[in-house]
């Protein structure tokens, strides 16, 4: 289970960092 909570939070931050990226 930690391992794919794990998995599916660094994912969530690249997405977020992409977006971010993108908007700015």
């Amino acid at each position: 289970y930690g391992q794919t909570f794990g998995v599916g939070r660094r994912i969530a931050m690249e997405i977020k960092k992409a977006y971010e990226d993108d908007t700015l």
